[in-house]
């Protein structure tokens, strides 16, 4: 797994993937092979690198639009709402949050998915595959 008590992660909706979209019940999961990337703190310095890890998301309370896909799908664009804050590229991982939350995910091929809810949080499932280093540039900060 890429998690780790002293590493800060991110999902990056660059360069991940979706693989599922289902809603049963009252809530509607988000099965993606996620971009990871992992921060630790090295003292005086940051090291990043970056993973390919599957990342579940579930919405509570959720509805959506979702179209049936043929995965994996190359995700183009999205961003997440949480309350007031939205995040566009990277979300800090992981997901736990009560409220009004809204997901929006463009795939390569057009379509959209799109999700609005009252919670939402996220899990990492099996282990995370190492795919390179991160310059230290890219330290998105507190994002």
């Amino acid at each position: 797994m890429v998690r780790s008590p002293s590493a800060t992660l991110f999902v990056a909706r660059h360069d991940s993937e979706l693989i599922a979209a289902t809603q049963a019940d009252t809530e509607v999961t988000v099965l993606l092979d996620a971009y990871v990337h992992r921060w630790d703190d090295d003292g005086d310095r940051r090291k990043g690198t970056g993973w390919m890890q599957q990342v579940r998301v579930i919405v509570g309370k959720g509805v959506g639009n979702l179209p049936v896909i043929t995965a994996p799908a190359r995700i183009a664009d999205g961003r997440i709402a949480i309350g007031q804050v939205v995040h566009r590229n990277l979300v800090r991982m992981p997901i736990q949050s009560e409220g009004a939350v809204s997901v929006w995910i463009q795939l390569a091929t057009g379509e959209i998915v799109e999700i609005s809810g009252q919670s939402i949080r996220s899990e990492s499932i099996g282990e995370g595959r190492q795919v390179e280093e991160l310059p230290a540039d890219l330290w998105p900060g507190t994002v």
